[in-house]
């Protein structure tokens, strides 16, 4: 894998990081203000962007858990370059 693709690869997992905070961090004010709509749409923004992003990632590098590989009947994971490979 090049260096561009490992440096994109890391930049993809650091944003599926961040919107998956702030979708928990929306989630938390929802409990307590479940009728809150800009609170509401804002959730369902991070829920597609993370989507998105997990479609991205899983497009360009494989699933990202084992549970959407096995439904594909493939065992790609193992085969792939290890996190520690490859600095960006």
């Amino acid at each position: 894998m090049s260096q561009v693709n490992v440096c994109k690869k890391k930049q993809l997992l650091q944003l599926l990081s961040q919107v998956s905070f702030a979708m928990e961090d929306v989630a938390l004010f929802l409990d307590t203000h479940p009728e809150e709509e800009s609170a509401l749409r804002c959730f369902q923004e991070y829920k597609n962007l993370r989507k998105d992003i997990i479609k991205e990632y899983a497009d360009t590098y494989g699933p990202l858990r084992m549970a959407d590989e096995c439904a594909s009947n493939q065992w790609l994971w193992a085969t792939q370059p290890w996190p520690w490979k490859g600095e960006c």
